[in-house]
């Protein structure tokens, strides 16, 4: 149990932009810097009976926030909840389910919680206590579909025969692979629809082909990261089954009403074209909804006959994919169960699939609500308790300012592990969130050979906690277009995006096919949706579905293994060389630490097709300079103040080719170097300190 004193556990958390990043200590330093405090106190709510009156859901979140600012202390002994996360649970447990609720709820995460660790297995309770609060920052990702990774002669692949690719997957470098869904599914969306969620699917092998798949990537030291997906289930689930056999509990796990929806239809003439439909509400307020899928989906309810009587289900998603009501305490205590349960399996990072949609309520956008990050911090939490050593990784679509409140604040702490104490720093909601804003005016970059729109988006990172990283990506399994596809199947270009991916703050994701150059493959496309439209005949499925055609099915095709293999062998081909480059990339990134916790510092250039900036961290500099254009060129650089170069600086060591750069000083001006450079290439230059004067120099490329 975790002790603390009282009123002095929020220790200032430390500060992290784009700009400031700071080294975190191993887990033997947390542990040396703080002692044992003394036993603390939790959170009990007291507040007097709000009246009959129905309350809208505005007025529920004030009195809900009233009755924290209403709290006393107490202690409670027997919790397996550490008390300073008690605290913050309870607080977020009442603005989600009400203050009535609360003591009910609570019980039930702490008895789940205890279950859980009753049944942890000893390897894990080892790795919890040994695992750095950070250790995600030092990952890289690589994301495939289980069944469409390294086939063999067009059959699909199952966990069993997918185990000799992590050779390959060891040879490029990654550390942690991104299982994408393989809970049992029928498949209408690429396995997002699942109807069990602790089976794994029998054409993958079933649960103990993946147990067996796990044991094997832990024995060469992969992590392994899946989907959380619990904004919604599959209709072929036991629990909409039995809702629609007219099970009272069940139908109370879905967000229901008894009539037709009313609506209408918006177009907005934004940038991004969206589609919207704006419901009213049987109260006479207007719901404005974005529709996901306009193509597939009319809007967002799906008729249902229960008991001879109508009942329209929502949906954000497919029709087949109803979501699930997280107002009710019911649902929280599955989704706890669930994730606990793929925690005791060795999951390190769970993606919290289609998070911000999780709480919906007449009125709302059903995004981002102060609910939904109540929610988003009661998962943070139970998971800090039942693992120790996982992590959630959110993905939240929109704006920085949008996703910044889906880290929560770091918090240092400690708990017992075992018969041991650990201290712990950490956020109380998710330690990753992909940078959906930022990765799509990099991709632009690339394809523009122009970097000031990545800037632009780029200062508008807002300050994270410490212990925390961004998602980085070029490419992932919800796009339409491949990374080959948008820069000509340039081998060169391709080469050169993952240069840059790899030296910018943040982890780098891989989307499998990627490094080798696969294309866009639209047949497989087409012949998705026929299946899908099969299998809905077959299944005399009546929901109304427009399409069954998913433009993201072009990027999600089966690919051999002998594909992989040969470009992992053949170093002179053009998928070699993409090879090479990403695999040199992995290993310069875990050699230079610069390049994991460094400070990014903008160079400005004098030409926009020159993209520069300096990582740098404990003294470690690395000067990186990107070519963005197909010619030969230069263009100007300034340094700042603090890395002036020495006149007599005449070469600097270049990590990518593992060579001396010239440098040419020109004399006349006292102030500018040129660098020659090819066509779409980049630089990682180190800087000694040796180097380094006190005058500013301008650095000329051949950019």
């Amino acid at each position: 149990m975790l002790t603390l004193s009282s009123g002095s556990w929020a220790i200032p958390s430390p500060k992290r932009t784009l700009y400031n990043r700071i080294q975190f200590g191993s887990t033997q330093t947390e542990r040396d810097q703080f002692k044992p405090l003394e036993t603390g106190q939790s959170l009990t709510i007291v507040s007097k009976e709000k009246t009959s009156q129905k309350m809208t859901h505005t007025e529920q979140i004030q009195e809900n926030k009233a009755a924290l600012l209403k709290s006393k202390i107490s202690t409670n002994t027997n919790s397996a909840i550490p008390e300073p996360l008690r605290a913050k649970l309870q607080n977020a447990v009442t603005l989600l389910y009400g203050k009535h609720q609360t003591a009910d709820v609570l019980q039930q995460i702490d008895k789940i919680i205890q279950e859980n660790r009753k049944n942890r297995p000893k390897d894990l309770l080892k790795e919890d206590f040994s695992r750095p609060s950070n250790w995600h920052q030092f990952e890289s990702v690589y994301s495939f579909y289980p069944d469409r990774f390294g086939t063999v002669e067009g059959k699909p692949t199952t966990f069993k025969t997918m185990i000799p690719m992590l050779n390959y997957l060891k040879d490029l470098g990654v550390s942690t692979l991104y299982i994408l869904p393989f809970m049992k599914s029928p498949m209408v969306d690429a396995g997002f629809d699942i109807s069990d969620f602790r089976q794994v699917r029998d054409n993958l092998g079933g649960n103990q082909e993946f147990d067996d798949f796990v044991a094997a990537a832990k024995k060469q030291g992969f992590k392994l990261k899946t989907d959380l997906v619990l904004n919604h289930v599959s209709d072929k689930h036991p629990w909409f089954q039995a809702a629609l056999k007219g099970d009272p509990e069940k139908l109370k796990y879905f967000i229901t009403q008894d009539t037709e929806p009313v609506f209408k239809k918006k177009f907005s003439k934004s940038k991004a074209p969206r589609v919207y439909a704006i419901y009213k509400e049987s109260s006479g307020l207007d719901t404005k909804r974005e529709l996901i899928f306009p193509d597939i989906c009319e809007n967002h309810y799906r008729k249902d006959l229960i008991n001879g009587k109508e009942k329209y289900f929502y949906h954000t998603f497919y029709p087949h994919q109803p979501d699930l009501n997280w107002k009710n305490p019911q649902v929280l205590y599955e989704g706890l169960k669930i994730m606990g349960y793929w925690a005791n399996k060795g999951i390190d990072i769970f993606r919290m699939d289609a998070i911000r949609h999780f709480i919906k309520h007449p009125g709302t956008k059903a995004e981002n609500l102060t609910e939904t990050h109540a929610l988003t911090q009661i998962l943070g939490l139970a998971l800090q308790v039942m693992s120790p050593r996982s992590i959630l990784w959110m993905e939240v679509y929109g704006p920085h300012k949008k996703v910044r409140p889906y880290y929560g604040e770091d918090k240092t702490y400690q708990m017992n592990i075992g018969e041991k104490i650990k201290t712990i720093t950490r956020t109380d909601k998710g330690q990753v969130c992909y940078d959906f804003a930022s990765m799509p005016t990099l991709v632009n970059t690339l394809v523009q050979g122009d970097c000031t729109a990545f800037w632009d988006s780029v200062k508008k990172r807002p300050t994270i906690p410490g212990s925390t990283s961004w998602g980085n990506f070029l490419r992932m399994h919800d796009n339409e277009m491949r990374l080959s596809n948008l820069l000509n199947h340039s081998s060169d270009r391709v080469a050169q995006a993952y240069s840059i991916l790899h030296s910018l703050p943040g982890i780098p994701m891989i989307y499998y096919g990627d490094e080798i150059l696969m294309k866009n493959n639209p047949q497989f496309a087409e012949q998705i949706a026929k299946e899908r439209h099969q299998n809905s005949l077959l299944n005399k499925n009546l929901t109304s579905t427009k399409s069954f055609f998913d433009a993201r099915d072009t990027v999600r095709s089966p690919i051999a293994r002998e594909s992989f293999i040969e470009a992992s062998k053949l170093k002179n081909s053009s998928t070699g060389q993409v090879y090479q480059q990403v695999k040199k990339c992995q290993k310069l990134r875990r050699e230079n630490p610069a390049l994991v916790l460094g400070d990014l510092e903008r160079i400005p250039t004098t030409s926009n097709t020159t993209f520069s900036y300096i990582r740098s961290h404990n003294g470690e500099k690395i000067l990186v300079v990107n070519n963005l254009s197909g010619d030969f060129s230069y263009a100007g650089l300034t340094l700042p103040e603090h890395l002036k170069l020495k006149s007599d600086t005449r070469t600097l060591h270049d990590l990518l080719s593992d060579k001396q750069r010239a440098l040419n000083i020109i004399p006349s001006t006292d102030n500018e170097l040129e660098i020659n450079m090819k066509p779409y290439e980049s630089l990682w230059l180190k800087i000694s300190d040796s180097n380094i004067i006190g005058q500013t120099r301008k650095i000329l490329s051949h950019l």
